[in-house]
């Protein structure tokens, strides 16, 4: 048995928008952007890449995969 679990950061989604407001979640996207390495916001395809690759790492196991852009390593 294998048990991994993928944990996302601020993910720029419709439904993030609509919880947080526009105004709220575009604030929140700038101050992730400012302090993520990668400088922006993760969105649903880098999840859904990380969900792909995690399918096919069979000796993985007991893992957290975090996708962030970065954000909890900072700048």
């Amino acid at each position: 048995m294998r048990v991994n679990a993928i944990t996302p950061g601020v993910i720029d989604t419709e439904w993030m928008v609509r919880s947080a407001g526009e105004q709220a979640f575009q604030r929140t996207k700038d101050r992730v952007a400012k302090v993520a390495t990668l400088g922006g916001i993760s969105s649903a395809d880098d999840i859904a890449a990380a969900v792909v690759w995690l399918l096919h790492a069979r000796a993985m196991t007991g893992e957290l995969i975090r996708i962030d852009a970065g954000f909890t390593l900072g700048r």
